[in-house]
């Protein structure tokens, strides 16, 4: 029996592999190895709040592109003009995040998947947060509120020393580190 199941296993991740899918995996829970930037991450959140028994939910969470510096400058500029440019030794870093929400059974029908700003926060490699700036965020920008089965596609800003070379992008509530930094850096 366990033979076929092991056989099984292996026939459906080969056949996943051929048809090109990503095959989500939550490897990175810690900063000192963050999720390189396009690789899905599959992981459970729970509501966190204690008044509504609502069942844990299926995320997938991706980082699909990171701007910093100029590249980033050029985007929040044009969102807005009230939009001021870093500090002086900080750069903006822009990354466009994709969010999927998929309830469990015995979530309430219609039951929303609210995302808070904070939900997502910068990093140092040593776990030092860094300020989310208060500016117009380019388009798209991230839904607040998401059913099952929906996703949701957009920008979030930061501000990162200059000399951050390699900073991470934290989703708190899937517990998941991705890199806030093109690997080609």
């Amino acid at each position: 029996m366990r033979k076929r199941t092991t056989a099984y296993v292996l026939a459906c991740l080969i056949v996943s592999v051929a048809a090109g899918h990503n095959i989500p995996t939550v490897r990175s829970q810690s900063s000192s190895s963050p999720v390189s930037v396009g690789r899905i991450v599959a992981t459970t959140v729970d509501d966190m709040d204690i008044f509504d028994p609502t069942p844990p939910a299926d995320i997938k969470v991706s980082l699909l592109q990171v701007r910093r510096a100029v590249d980033a400058w050029d985007l929040i500029s044009k969102a807005s003009a009230e939009n001021k440019p870093p500090k002086a030794g900080f750069d903006y870093v822009l990354a466009l995040i994709k969010l999927e929400y998929n309830a469990r059974g015995g979530t309430p029908r219609g039951k929303a998947y609210e995302l808070n700003a904070d939900e997502f926060t910068a990093a140092s490699p040593e776990g030092n947060w860094y300020d989310t700036p208060s500016i117009v965020l380019p388009k798209p920008t991230l839904k607040t509120k998401l059913i099952s089965g929906e996703s949701s596609e957009g920008w979030a800003a930061f501000l990162v020393p200059r000399e951050d070379k390699n900073p991470r992008l934290f989703f708190r509530r899937g517990n998941v580190w991705f890199q806030l930094y093109n690997s080609s850096q």
